[in-house]
């Protein structure tokens, strides 16, 4: 009797473990705004240098994304939303500010971390092979410009980032206009879309390299016809481990979380 019951324990382990790897696919995990934007447990600000060296310690994480703005002196500052008094103890945006202005800001947290140019970022001190996103902010009140797309494309060029031989950098770029230029100066472009079909949309006006797109709008099999479509496939806004396995199962290329460490685990 009792070799029954060790018996069934054992069958039903195996089809537990069977279920949990036809779940558990190897999907690369990047980490959202390094630390995660929307993420109670973050112990540092989203986008700050502190959060993305601590992200980058981490060698079994595959990547992060973070997100840069360019100031009136044309430095890429790390930043997110549009208005610096959302999170910090400034105003206004950082594309009307210079150098000098944005130099004294701090996230208005309890450490006070300090906005930094993405160069301060001290990426070469971590060896492990990360792919990078940059989602470049192109916020409507820096108005579009031929001559301010040039300057993006040089002030891009000038990164050292580009260069070294363990980050794989890709761009997020939203605004049609810019993606145009920056792409056919030979960078990777990437794109937010809502469904399915605004994708096919976007194809239509730009050979996008991959698309974001957030777990509850899209399918498995919508996923599986946008990679037909020879594009990469990032699904965002996953912060639960049940959330994380169910958009496992939609195969992404990629998959973006606000809490990494939860992700890993589940890796």
């Amino acid at each position: 009797m009792f070799g029954k019951y060790i018996w069934c324990i054992l069958v039903i382990l195996f089809i537990t473990s069977c279920n949990k790897d036809s779940i558990n696919h190897d999907v690369p995990i990047i980490a959202h705004a390094a630390t995660g934007l929307y993420n109670p447990q973050q112990y540092f600000h989203d986008n700050s240098k502190e959060g993305i060296e601590y992200a980058l310690s981490f060698t079994e994480l595959d990547g992060i994304e973070v997100d840069i703005q360019r100031s009136k002196d044309g430095t890429f500052w790390l930043y997110h939303d549009d208005r610096l008094e959302n999170n910090t103890n400034g105003t206004g945006q950082i594309c009307e500010k210079y150098d000098s202005e944005i130099e004294g800001l701090n996230y208005s947290t309890l450490r006070r971390e300090k906005l930094v140019r993405l160069t301060e970022v001290d990426f070469e001190s971590f060896s492990a092979k990360k792919t990078l996103f940059l989602d470049l902010k192109t916020y409507s009140s820096c108005n579009y410009d031929s001559l301010i797309v040039d300057d993006i494309i040089l002030s891009l060029g000038e990164l050292a980032l580009f260069e070294l031989p363990h980050y794989d950098v890709k761009l997020i770029v939203n605004d049609i206009r810019f993606a145009y230029a920056i792409g056919l100066a030979g960078y990777t472009i990437y794109c937010d879309i809502n469904s399915l079909a605004n994708g096919k949309e976007r194809l239509e006006l730009y050979p996008y390299d991959g698309f974001f797109i957030r777990n509850r709008n899209i399918t498995e099999k919508e996923t599986k016809e946008l990679l037909d479509f020879a594009v990469k496939v990032v699904i965002f806004d996953v912060r639960t481990p049940l959330s994380i396995r169910r958009a496992k199962q939609k195969r992404p290329t990629y998959l973006m979380v606000e809490e990494f460490k939860t992700a890993l685990i589940e890796k």
